[in-house]
């Protein structure tokens, strides 16, 4: 929402162009699909809104506390080590989940690019949208929950993209892969 405010701001356009499969965050305005029957104004004069100049609200913005915590995320992310070494803790959970897939016969492709992943419910490779919509969302959903019963974490949709953080190490790389491989068990071919 508050990306979309800033563009809207900066080129001063009243209107949004929303695709379909894309991530446009949680607001209600882009929640809705094209031809449900819902219109999305979207406008800036909307109640607590002040027309014309830039207006950022949030739980955290401007807090001192999130401020300071960013700026040291950033000061972490400069330093030329974090990047090689969280590539190589993806690079061994990513192996682990389709090693742990492949064991359980449950069809997996995982897309990844640099320390984002998805793995995808489905044998065929992903290249779109349409092709995601493909996977097995059931299963997904069961291997979430089976996942959640071990202490993992993971984003709810099949179709939101996994992270790590400078704070995953060697332990919880192990531990996830462990999780998964009964998950997998549970939900298996």
């Amino acid at each position: 929402m508050s990306a979309l405010r800033l563009a809207r701001a900066f080129t001063g356009r009243d209107k949004i162009v929303k695709f379909a499969g894309g991530y446009h965050g949680h607001a209600d305005m882009l929640l809705v699909q094209a031809g449900s029957g819902q219109a999305t104004l979207g406008l800036a004069d909307s109640p607590g809104v002040p027309v014309g100049a830039m207006y950022q609200a949030g739980t955290l913005s401007g807090n001192p506390l999130a401020m300071a915590a960013g700026l040291a995320t950033l000061a972490a992310l400069r330093d030329e080590r974090t990047w090689p070494r969280m590539e190589a803790v993806v690079d061994q959970l990513v192996s682990g989940i389709q090693d742990a897939a492949a064991s359980a016969d449950v069809p997996v492709v995982v897309n990844r690019v640099g320390t984002m992943f998805s793995p995808f419910f489905q044998a065929q490779a992903v290249h779109d949208y349409s092709s995601a919509q493909n996977s097995d969302s059931r299963r997904f959903a069961a291997f979430f929950a089976a996942m959640l019963e071990r202490g993992i974490y993971l984003p709810p949709s099949q179709f939101e993209s996994w992270f790590i953080s400078t704070s995953h190490g060697e332990r919880e790389i192990e531990k996830t892969i462990a999780a998964a491989r009964e998950a997998f068990g549970v939900v298996g071919g």
